[in-house]
């Protein structure tokens, strides 16, 4: 099973997400693939893939990071790419909280899922944020509608109040994410 730890989104933030990807990348475009509305989401630890028997001691991990986390309100604002620098391959609308407990979470989640050997993706620095398209063909004549990606747009609140282990499966269409467990925060702010 390939899984990550993820927040869902509200479905108006969704929305509004999706509708400004339309406006960044005008339909038609193959060069670019938009994330469709039902796939946004924030990751919290992407895993990989694992063996079905492990799910239980990763369910143990995110009950503990539960109990260690109060309920946030982070806000979703502006317009990213990665790489920073260079060809664009991903546009990301970035997630800004005061507190720091997402990248908290980030870090204890991937420091006790590293401890039981799960393969947890480490390449970058984390930086809270939800996918909004993944450019496909570098150098492919793909722009960004600069006076969008370049005004830090709020797009609205994302009340963070659980952790969802997620699945993905992989098709010829693209992924689907299916919610695996559900653990609701409940630490003491």
């Amino acid at each position: 099973m390939r899984l990550f730890i993820a927040i869902e989104l509200p479905a108006e933030l969704g929305s509004k997400l999706c509708e400004t990807a339309g406006r960044l990348f005008p339909t038609g475009n193959h060069k670019v693939k938009v994330v469709e509305r039902e796939n946004l989401h924030l990751t919290l630890a992407f895993i990989g893939e694992v063996q079905p028997s492990l799910i239980s001691a990763i369910i143990l991990v995110m009950e503990q990071i539960a109990g260690e986390f109060p309920p946030v309100d982070a806000v979703v604002k502006g317009i990213g790419v990665f790489p920073a620098k260079g060809m664009p391959r991903v546009v990301w609308a970035g997630v800004w909280e005061k507190q720091g407990h997402l990248a908290a979470m980030h870090r204890v989640l991937v420091e006790k899922l590293s401890e039981l050997q799960m393969p947890v993706d480490t390449k970058f620095r984390y930086r809270p944020h939800i996918t909004l398209a993944r450019i496909k063909e570098v150098g492919g004549g793909v722009e960004l509608n600069l006076p969008i990606a370049t005004k830090p747009v709020p797009f609205g609140g994302l009340p963070i109040r659980e952790l969802v282990l997620m699945e993905s499966r992989l098709s010829r269409e693209g992924s689907k994410y299916y919610p695996v467990e559900r653990i609701p925060l409940n630490g003491l702010a």
